[in-house]
């Protein structure tokens, strides 16, 4: 099995069209078409973003013994749509709203440090700039495990008072909870004591686990 056929493998286990992992690598879908058919090896640069774009190592591509598929244990969990984006800035007024999920991405079971039936993990767009700094950069996908223990440092979704936030969550020893962003630009958020421990003012939804980065390529103008 070449390079080329590993591709198609990885991409078709993401339910990934040629076109559409060519618009986020910034290739032409005739290029995809090539590197699977084998006319055309990667170079190295568009090589390691075709394997971050469909969630693997490069050396996977290259067949190391995890990418024999039958050795990777994939999960395929729910994508959340757009309109209910966790917020990375200010907060979205998203209390209240179904959950409504579109898509799905697949992850690998080694992401995960628990599974439960009853909490299954999710993923959740993501918008604004407030976590870049910790490589949450806007418009990546932010997957969650409601399963795992949240403890202070973390980064986690949490609702308050009925907005939702992809923060660090940082537990003060007084109770209160801070939520923080990675870019400096924006301050943290403080949670008192009497609101922390009120789950209809502030809720832990889940740890993020994983984050999918599925940006486009920027122009320079």
């Amino acid at each position: 099995m070449n390079i080329g056929e590993r591709i198609r493998i990885y991409r078709e286990a993401q339910k990934m069209s040629q076109e559409e992992l060519g618009k986020i690598v910034g290739l032409s879908k005739n290029s995809i078409y090539l590197y699977e058919k084998g006319e055309r090896i990667p170079q190295s640069d568009n090589l390691l973003k075709i394997a971050t774009a469909l969630q693997i190592t490069p050396d996977m591509l290259f067949g190391t013994p995890a990418a024999n598929v039958s050795h990777v244990k994939m999960l395929e969990i729910p994508l959340l749509d757009i309109a209910t984006a966790a917020s990375c800035g200010v907060g979205n007024g998203l209390s209240g709203v179904e959950l409504q999920a579109g898509e799905t991405v697949f992850i690998e079971y080694s992401d995960l440090q628990r599974y439960d039936d009853l909490r299954k993990p999710f993923a959740i767009h993501t918008e604004g700039d407030s976590m870049e700094g910790a490589g949450l950069e806007e418009g990546s996908v932010a997957v969650i495990n409601p399963a795992e223990d949240v403890i202070s440092g973390d980064m986690a979704l949490v609702v308050w008072n009925d907005n939702w936030f992809v923060k660090w969550v940082i537990w003060n020893p007084d109770g209160s909870v801070e939520l923080r962003s990675a870019n400096p630009n924006y301050g943290a958020i403080k949670v008192d004591k009497e609101y922390a421990a009120d789950s209809n003012w502030f809720r832990i939804v889940g740890k993020v686990v994983s984050i999918i980065k599925r940006t486009k390529p920027r122009r320079a103008f």
